[in-house]
């Protein structure tokens, strides 16, 4: 069933007839499914691609599914061939993995044809996986017995129903009514609505229905119940063997019978047809299989051929109409998809970094797009804006507005303050769920006095006041280590960091963080750092730019040494080198406290904690003072989407309760990402993320954020195995966490109206309509869209980021020389095929990126310079949570997780070509700002002759080789051949010719030009008249860059 973790159910059973030594053969059926974690022996979307089934006979997913069924099944003897093969060691079971739309697979005719070719040579079974938390409700569970009893009447094969998540919701209750309907019936006792009375009904029904079924609870996370499964399978074989396979053989007795006495009939008519000679005589055509006893191949066919030609006809009377309009005068606007705007925005964008909002100025509502005069069924929409207007108004009578709001850190946590006209701290946690709330720590040796334990107001808000000492210093001295102590509503004592904590540390022989109240008595001077004194910010937050370069960055993993790197190195050690590169971005990872290193900062644990690997909070402070200083702005990797699950020195489960700031049950749990998820519709959620967003932004002096995982949030899928294929239901429906989206929208609306130089970029890979939209005009409000969907096709969106150089895969470096960057990239000895390949397809690769990826552009730290290898973060040997194989571990080894910055810098290795190009290229968008163009077109894209040519600006890109030009005459501003990238000088800048256009039609363009491109090379062409600096600018002698300084477009 679809939803049930069926998929990750296959992946565990594969894991688990691997580990019993037994060996398995594995079909993906599901044409729609995005990831499939298992290695299939057979996967439907090798033969058949999903999307184009859509696009070409013009269908919604379900029916693209079932068509692409349909075509695969006309095939599906091949495949029995592969699975009835004979092997050595032979196979002991095949899995097939169907789609998980019931209603499409079972009751369809390709599904009659891939189960009963299945049962008829293979002793075959059906496994309904059932989610069990979602079952827990009666009428939810009969609704997905009458599901498995229209399995069972259609299939007549032998079915087992495998109670999944048993980890979240054990399935006892299920087994309880299935063998006891008065169970089942007191369970309904209070609901006297008509659906109750009918499933009290339907239970006296499938009473009988129940003795034909095996039911196992198992956990595909866990492996929980697989030998119960594997032995409920067994049973399964057996009763194949002695109910469904004698009645197989004889069908197949009947069907031979029938079939040799049509062939009978039909010789005996011939004879006598024959005997009749030719005057007045003719054959007979008689059908085989008439149309009501038609096989289910068959029918797929036909439905194939009748699709096909209704899609036909209704073209050509369109076409038809059409024509008739037109002659009489009737102008008709092109056929197309439902249309969205005129914006890229809408949709799925090709850019990584893409879709700035335009215009976030009121105007009047009427003026705005909005989806609603777009949309089919618009209400969706409505109801989002409904909720967002809502909640603001609610916000604004009951909290006095956004601004107070989300200044919730000035309240919660450890604040200077005064009561009853004494100076001191408050302490003040939201925790409802807790019965009793002491503030314990080195400042009472870890031992709660009378004047330790908070008092718990109406809202569930817990507060302890501290006055500070007699000599006037605070109860609790600055980087004192601090708990919270608390007894649950059972009565049980735990210990939890303070959620509002601005720092927790991890002693080296100990396991647990600590939180530590961080507040400096003394303030050092404006832009120097001095330790135990608060920072004070210098320098103010650079311009924002008309686009980004982002440089996307880890500190921890920056040093050139196996080390966690600190702040104040990254600072005077790597900031610099960003801003000689020509980044004017930074985008800092992993800033936010995480317990777990390896995590790369996605598992937060303390989301008002800076990450003490790398130092204090001042040291920070210090480090984003300097890159403001050097025109950098400051990028935050934020998390939002979700949160480590750990309770010691997270905030999971802070006061017992399963709920609190995240989903109670299964909902609250990813099972991807083994973390929590927030529930964005409760109140004081709302107030913790808003104000950690501010939080940042305030204290920090950072300019914006990247918005980890949005697709996740605001889909209750989390955006997992679903294909979004750009419907509207997909994005206004009831797979829309509407809360999520709102959250969003006043996080925009929060950020932009208190920082109006912010910039937020959100990840999205569904291609949400509005994302890029104000949220004025109803949208989701983000100023750019991250697509990491494409990130791994570098030809559509941006090269790569950290997600590419993750364990398991490479760097496109590494992809393109692999193990001659180890020998082949001395510059003292002969280089390779390889070498040279890479080296120049690399340029190529990053420059296009830049050129077509969107209206900025991010490379992750290192990759300029084509860093080897991958990242690999330090850790110890563990067990896949979800397959529950070994995962070896690197011995705790930082080797892999650091910057080999001595390979850029080393003037005897090739390393320095790619660096210098990447250099050049930045600065070439500096001068010309191409990559924020409005004008943008690709003129030429050969297969043939492997050529694509792009206007963007007032450049022209000629990638590998070939003419185009729009405007008179040209000069090379840069060339991937230039010496200085490790080139051959064929093309470049120093013969300092001008290249002369010709009028005529040419890749319709106005003008063409003659130019020379060698093999693996991009050569940058601008306008002969363009100004390369202005009078008052610097000169900056990029090497290998045909412009002097700042260009006609802006500064930064």
């Amino acid at each position: 069933m679809a939803g049930s973790g069926k998929t990750t159910f296959v992946q565990r059973l594969a894991s688990h007839i691997s580990a019993t030594g037994k060996t398995g053969y594995l079909l993906n059926l599901d044409p729609a499914v995005a990831k499939v974690p298992y290695n299939s022996n057979v996967d439907i979307r090798d033969t058949i691609h999903y999307k184009n089934v859509m696009k070409e006979y013009s269908l919604g997913p379900n029916g693209a599914i079932l068509t692409s069924l349909n075509l695969f099944a006309t095939r599906f003897d091949q495949v029995i061939d592969l699975c009835t093969k004979p092997r050595d060691p032979p196979l002991d079971f095949v899995v097939a993995d169907t789609p998980g739309q019931i209603e499409i697979f079972t009751w369809s005719a390709s599904g009659a044809i891939i189960t009963e070719a299945f049962a008829t040579v293979l002793p075959t079974a059906v496994v309904f996986v059932v989610d069990t938390p979602r079952c827990t409700a009666p009428q939810t569970f009969m609704s997905n017995m009458l599901q498995a009893c229209s399995i069972l009447y259609k299939t007549r094969l032998p079915m087992l129903l495998a109670f999944n998540k048993v980890d979240v919701a054990r399935h006892d209750f299920a087994v309880e009514w299935m063998q006891d309907f008065e169970i089942f019936h007191e369970a309904l006792a209070s609901d006297t609505t008509y659906a109750a009375s009918l499933s009290r009904s339907m239970s006296l029904v499938l009473e009988k229905f129940y003795e034909n079924l095996k039911a196992v609870g198992v956990s595909a996370i866990t492996g929980e119940g697989m030998d119960d499964f594997m032995a409920a399978v067994a049973e399964c074989r057996k009763e194949y063997e002695a109910g469904y396979l004698p009645e197989l053989n004889r069908r197949k007795a009947v069907h031979a019978e029938t079939e040799q006495r049509r062939r009978e009939e039909e010789l005996k008519r011939l004879r006598e047809d024959l005997k009749g000679g030719s005057t007045g005589s003719r054959f007979v055509p008689v059908s085989a299989t008439p149309e009501n006893q038609q096989s289910p191949i068959d029918v797929a066919r036909r439905e194939n051929a009748a699709l096909k030609q209704s899609i036909n006809k209704t073209e050509a009377s369109v076409k038809k109409l059409s024509g008739k309009l037109s002659d009489a005068g009737v102008e008709v606007p092109p056929l197309s998809t439902a249309t969205v705007g005129s914006t890229r925005t809408n949709g799925s964008n090709g850019g990584a970094t893409a879709a700035k909002t335009s215009n976030p100025e009121p105007q009047d509502p009427e003026d705005f797009w909005s989806p609603v005069k777009h949309v089919p069924d618009g209400v969706a929409f409505q109801y989002r804006w409904h909720i967002f207007k809502s909640i603001r108004s609610a916000i604004d009578a009951n909290e006095g507005g956004l601004d107070k709001f989300s200044q919730g850190y000035k309240y919660y946590g450890i604040n200077r303050g005064e009561h009853e006209g004494k100076k001191g701290l408050w302490y003040r946690e939201w925790a409802p769920g807790a019965k009793a709330v002491a503030l314990i720590g080195e400042y009472n040796g870890w031992k709660a006095g009378p004047e330790h334990w908070a008092t718990r107001n109406d809202f569930g808000v817990w507060q302890l006041f501290l006055p500070d000492n007699e000599d006037g210093t605070p109860a609790i001295a600055h980087r004192t280590k601090i708990k919270t102590r608390l007894e649950t509503a059972y009565g049980e004592w735990v210990e939890r960091i303070p959620a509002w904590i601005k720092w927790a540390t991890q002693e080296w022989n100990e396991i647990q963080y600590n939180g530590v109240h961080y507040q400096p008595l003394e303030a050092g001077a404006p832009g120097v750092y001095e330790e135990n004194k608060a920072y004070t910010f210098k320098y103010p937050r650079p311009d924002r730019p008309r686009d980004l370069r982002i440089y996307e960055c880890h500190v921890g993993m920056s040093s050139k040494d196996p080390k966690v790197n600190s702040y104040l190195e990254f600072k005077e050690e790597v900031l610099p080198r960003i801003r000689s590169l020509g980044y004017n971005a930074i985008q800092i990872m992993a800033i936010q406290e995480h317990a777990y290193y390896g995590s790369f900062g996605y598992h937060v644990t303390n989301f008002f904690g800076v990450s003490s690997r790398s130092g204090t909070p001042d040291e920070l402070k210090a480090m984003i003072d300097e890159a403001h200083r050097l025109g950098l702005v400051v990028l935050m990797d934020i998390v939002h989407s979700h949160a480590s699950k750990n309770t010691q020195d997270g905030i999971n489960m802070f006061d017992g309760t399963d709920g609190m700031y995240f989903h109670g049950g299964g909902r609250g749990f990813h099972w991807m990402w083994d973390s929590r998820c927030f529930n964005y519709g409760n109140w004081e959620t709302m107030r913790f993320l808003l104000s950690n967003s501010r939080w940042w932004m305030d204290e920090y002096k950072f300019d914006g954020y990247r918005f980890d995982g949005v697709t996740s949030m605001m889909y209750h899928h989390h955006g997992l195995q679903v294909a979004f294929t750009g419907n509207y239901d997909e994005y206004f429906g009831m797979a829309t966490d509407v809360d999520a989206v709102v959250y969003l929208m006043l996080v925009n609306n929060t950020l932009h109206d208190l920082f109006p130089t912010a910039i937020t970029i959100g990840e999205d890979v569904s291609g949400m309509p509005t994302f890029c939209r104000p949220w004025q005009e109803g949208g989701v409000g983000f100023d750019y869209r991250l697509n990491m969907a494409i990130a791994d096709k570098w030809i559509e969106g941006y090269a790569e980021s950290h997600d590419q150089a993750l364990v398991g895969d490479k760097t496109i470096a590494f992809w393109l020389m692999d193990k001659d960057m180890y020998e082949r990239m001395s510059l003292s000895g002969p280089s390779s095929g390889a070498v040279d390949r890479g080296i120049a397809l690399h340029k190529m690769i990053r420059l296009i990126t830049m050129c077509l990826g969107g209206e900025s552009y991010l490379n992750f730290m290192g990759n300029e310079f084509g860093h080897p290898e991958w990242i690999d973060f330090p850790r110890d040997d563990t067990y896949d949570t979800s397959t529950g194989a070994f995962v070896p571990g690197n011995g705790g080894s930082l080797d892999k997780c650091r910057r080999r910055w001595d390979l850029a810098d080393d003037p005897s290795l090739r390393y320095k070509f790619m660096a210098a190009f990447d250099r050049a290229m930045n600065h070439l968008d500096k001068a010309y700002g191409f990559v924020a163009a409005e004008h943008q077109w690709v003129s030429r894209k050969d297969e043939g002759d492997k050529v694509i040519v792009v206007e963007r600006g007032d450049l022209i890109f000629v990638f590998n080789f070939h003419p185009v030009s729009s405007f008179t005459d040209y000069k090379i501003v840069l060339s991937s051949d230039e010496e200085v990238f490790g080139g051959y000088t064929n093309v470049s800048k120093k013969y300092d010719a001008e290249i002369h256009t010709e009028e005529g039609n040419y890749d319709n363009r106005p003008h063409s030009m003659k130019v020379y491109a060698p093999s693996r090379t991009v050569v940058v062409y601008a306008p002969a008249d363009t100004t390369d600096a202005k009078a008052d600018s610097k000169p900056e002698g990029i090497p290998g860059l045909g412009v002097k300084g700042v260009g006609p477009y802006f500064a930064v």
